[in-house]
């Protein structure tokens, strides 16, 4: 009796081994690819909410409100394409840079994330009033100017910024959970290395940027001087 039984244990672990494993869930990939990336796609979202309400704005607001409160001027095409290399580059530049600062000193701040999502929404809106005013004072032109004059350094900023709230973002959240603990800080003077590293290459990136904006508008701004 007990060598039968033996045997059929014997067997049932045979036939237990030779079955293939029970393949265990996995998550989606998109879920997988989301979550990581959920504060980028937050601040992408509002950066685009930005750009819309701009655009819609330009259709409220009358080309000379614009220009009188200095967000764009008729002059604008024309001082670009008049522009050396140096200028237009050191103009973008300078313009981008504020806004990744801003953004810089506020990863060292405790309750700076809704501050935060103001400045990518304000670049936004920017943007936005720039197309629609291009648009609106040039007509289909204004399409075309915008893609030269507007649309490079738009994109480059527009990544840099979504890249720097993000990191910005994460050293905030880390100070604020900081402050109500009471654990030692070593691991947030890692975090606040490791940002600024992570800015460097995000002004490399958004220099890279201004170079060719510039050099699209050496190459064609003078054929919009005339529109």
């Amino acid at each position: 009796m007990m060598d039968r039984t033996v045997m059929t244990s014997a067997a049932a672990r045979r036939i237990h081994n030779s079955l293939p494993p029970t393949p265990t869930p996995q998550k989606s990939s998109a879920k997988n690819y989301l979550l990581p990336h959920v504060f980028t796609i937050i601040f992408a979202v509002i950066l685009l909410l930005g750009v819309i309400v701009g655009t819609l704005l330009t259709k409220k607001i009358g080309i000379d409100a614009l220009s009188d409160l200095g967000i764009i001027t008729k002059e604008f095409i024309e001082v670009k394409a008049g522009q050396t290399f140096l200028q237009n580059f050191s103009s973008s530049f300078i313009s981008g840079l504020l806004y990744l600062l801003i953004l810089f000193f506020m990863g060292f701040t405790a309750i700076a994330q809704p501050l935060m999502l103001g400045v990518v929404f304000f670049k936004g809106l920017g943007v936005g009033l720039s197309m629609g005013y291009a648009y609106s004072t040039l007509g289909q032109n204004g399409i075309l100017a915008a893609l030269v004059f507007l649309l490079p350094n738009a994109l480059f900023i527009a990544f840099s910024i979504l890249w720097a709230a993000k990191e910005s973002l994460k050293l905030s959240v880390l100070f604020f959970f900081k402050v109500l603990s009471d654990d030692n800080h070593t691991a947030l003077g890692k975090h606040a290395k490791k940002m600024c590293v992570k800015y460097m290459g995000i002004t490399a990136f958004y220099l890279v940027g201004c170079a060719l904006e510039s050099g699209i508008i050496s190459l064609f701004g003078s054929f919009f001087t005339t529109l």
